[in-house]
């Protein structure tokens, strides 16, 4: 507590703060028996009002003198704080300043003694035992009747429950981040009265594009899709926002370097309160390495296909289980059947019926043990006589999904 002589004015203000909280107490407890609550004309009265104001606010509202020592202490700043006023009150106002904050209490009380008023600032400071409390604080002089500041005031907010609030969104965010730049999988909206479109960041790097800067509004999308694409584009768009039906489209991209790749999007409508399509919003995913290996993948069959309908053999590839997955058109010209009626297990047919099981059962040994599979059999063809082939297989890797045994293994053949 202090010790030394309070300066004059500090103690007009103090003597003034206790007139209103002694009246507040006197008309609480059914005595409006002090000067200020009888006379309506008394300039205390201004302070009863004042002190109700004081007394109800859930914000702390605190009095501070020049020499920083703190002069009036509310109930809300009781609750916020765990102090009571018969604890905190001529107590030194840096008793509530973490020792880390870079502003000091001195330089609060200079700010008062300077006649700032500053509105709205966010800070930190020390409740009873410690305890950290996120404020949003206000504070400006108080002057006396000839314009002399005799302190100031300070109003605080407990925006401790906005900040974690705020931090959980911000970890939220971050995290969708991450998780759009793992999926690669990027969002975006559009606002279809002014064209105005906002991306994420995973669409910012996608479309190759600095994510410091806007993106292109909708008028000049046409430049970031093949022409194909975009047509498809608008033409899904406009659909949307007529008829409200969400799109889905496979679309070729140009990314800012003139590279192209390829995105799956989405899109739907945004409602305003009255059912009116006001925007749309959706997501886009890079589907760039899927299209290479799709591409990549029918090259190769093409290949093999050209390849296979050259040679003079019949080359065909079945399942583990046997059923046919593949003829080659050699097979086609000799036994006259389509590929239709050759599918399934349908591919034994031809055989001559004394060789039919014989090339069951050493198609089945083969699968079981991974052997080579060979075999001397008959094969007919039509309108003419039946002829002896040589018929072999050798397993291959196959998709697990190509195989209804589940098994990794199907041989491709010739004869």
């Amino acid at each position: 507590m202090r010790q030394q002589e309070l300066p004059l004015e500090v103690e007009e203000l103090r003597r003034r703060l206790q007139q209103a909280e002694d009246a507040l107490r006197a008309i609480r407890a059914g005595r409006p028996d002090t000067p200020a609550a009888k006379d309506a004309d008394d300039p205390h009265r201004d302070f009863l009002y004042l002190a109700a104001i004081v007394d109800s606010s859930d914000d702390a509202i605190v009095g501070v003198g020049l020499d920083g020592a703190i002069l009036s202490w509310n109930p809300g700043a009781e609750r916020l704080s765990g102090y009571s006023a018969a604890e905190i009150v001529g107590q030194p106002v840096s008793l509530l300043w973490p020792p880390d904050r870079p502003e000091g209490p001195l330089g609060f009380v200079d700010r008062i003694v300077r006649g700032e008023t500053v509105l709205s600032y966010e800070t930190e400071r020390l409740g009873k035992g410690g305890k950290r409390v996120q404020l949003s604080v206000s504070m400006f002089p108080v002057r006396d009747a000839e314009g002399r500041i005799t302190g100031g005031a300070a109003v605080a907010r407990d925006i401790t429950q906005r900040k974690r609030a705020e931090e959980a969104l911000r970890a939220s965010e971050a995290e969708l981040k991450e998780a759009q730049r793992v999926a690669r999988l990027g969002s975006w909206s559009m606002d279809v009265k002014t064209g105005q479109v906002a991306w994420s960041d995973e669409l910012y790097r996608m479309m190759g594009f600095d994510p410091s800067r806007p993106p292109p509004p909708y008028s000049e999308h046409g430049r970031i899709f093949t022409p194909e694409s975009w047509v498809r584009l608008s033409t899904g768009l406009d659909n949307t926002v007529h008829t409200g039906v969400p799109y889905e489209l496979q679309l070729e991209t140009v990314r800012a370097d003139g590279s192209n790749g390829w995105m799956l999007t989405r899109g739907e409508p945004v409602l305003d309160a009255h059912g009116a399509i006001t925007g749309l919003r959706g997501i886009a995913q890079d589907i760039s390495a899927r299209k290479q290996a799709e591409a990549a993948r029918h090259e190769s069959e093409t290949a093999f296909q050209t390849l296979a309908d050259s040679v003079p053999q019949m080359v065909w590839m079945c399942t583990p289980d046997g059923l046919n997955a593949y003829f080659n058109q050699r097979w086609v010209e000799y036994t006259g059947m389509s590929l239709a009626e050759s599918q399934g297990r349908g591919w034994n047919t031809p055989f001559h019926p004394d060789d039919q099981q014989p090339a069951w059962d050493a198609w089945n040994h083969a699968t079981k043990t991974g052997e080579t599979y060979r075999i001397a059999s008959r094969l007919r063809r039509p309108m003419a006589a039946i002829a002896g082939f040589s018929c072999g297989a050798c397993p291959c890797a196959m998709p697990r999904d190509a195989s209804s045994s589940g098994s990794a293994r199907a041989p491709i053949s010739t004869s």
